[in-house]
């Protein structure tokens, strides 16, 4: 299965280039953002094929960022669009594991939330400043929020087990 896993993986990325390569011909686009996300649509057919979550990860950023630089050459979201679009892969490797694979285990499989809102929110922040200003009052009760819900969830933890969870 190994040799089949690297023929899927080489096939796919040549495949991915040589579209990416060929829409160049015909579309005045950011070539950079197109290579991008040919190699980061062959990354996410290799991993479509066998499940292998490393062909996940840079399959979702690999498309975020090449989807940025192609959403900024056309004027969008300009300054901030490639931030956001890289915020968008890392959200996407959470969202597809979840929808399709599972291959994590539960408390593992939230981690590329973390840098994709990050980059999410900076980037909407520098294209719209006035989403900036908003968040200032937004913010603190996202964290008293979500504050709020972790102590609810380890005193609810502890109740159910008779001790702390470590």
């Amino acid at each position: 299965m190994e040799d089949k896993r690297g023929a899927i993986v080489a096939g796919a990325i040549l495949i991915g280039l040589g579209i990416a390569l060929g829409v160049m011909q015909f579309v005045d686009v950011n070539a950079g953002g197109l290579v991008l996300v040919g190699l980061g649509a062959a990354f996410l057919v290799a991993w479509a094929l066998t499940r292998i979550y490393g062909f996940l990860v840079p399959g979702s950023i690999l498309s975020g960022l090449g989807a940025g630089l192609i959403l900024e050459s056309f004027g969008v979201l300009t300054g901030a669009a490639v931030v956001v679009g890289l915020g968008a892969g890392f959200i996407a490797i959470w969202a597809l594991d979840s929808i399709w694979s599972r291959t994590l285990p539960a408390h593992a499989r939230w981690w590329p939330l973390i840098p994709g809102g990050i980059l999410v929110l900076v980037g909407l922040g520098t294209g719209f400043p006035a989403f900036l200003q908003a968040m200032q009052f937004v913010w603190p009760a996202i964290l008293i929020v979500v504050g709020a819900w972790i102590i609810w969830r380890g005193l609810r933890g502890s109740r159910r087990t008779g001790s702390p969870r470590t």
